[in-house]
């Protein structure tokens, strides 16, 4: 990983979009990600911030089952404009 030589170069990276990711998974599950299809399922990390339920076999992340389930923005566009 490189260092960025910009404000805009960082802010375009993904470093805040991941580090917000992080932040919205420790404040909603804690130390591990809870299933909204069945909360005594084993979860599966997948690809791209997404899990797995593993007794439903649904994929879900931290903006499942909230008013940003289905929005396409990033999450830093999203709390700039709150």
């Amino acid at each position: 990983m490189s260092i960025p030589k910009s404000l805009f170069e960082f802010l375009s990276s993904g470093h805040i979009e991941q580090h917000l990711i992080k932040l919205l998974e420790k404040y909603r599950w804690g130390e591990k990600a809870v299933s909204p299809y069945d909360p005594t399922s084993k979860v599966y990390k997948c690809a791209n911030n997404w899990d797995r339920c593993k007794n439903t076999k649904k994929l879900f992340n931290v903006k499942t089952g909230t008013i940003f389930a289905r929005s396409k923005l990033p999450l830093q566009d999203i709390i700039k404009y709150s």
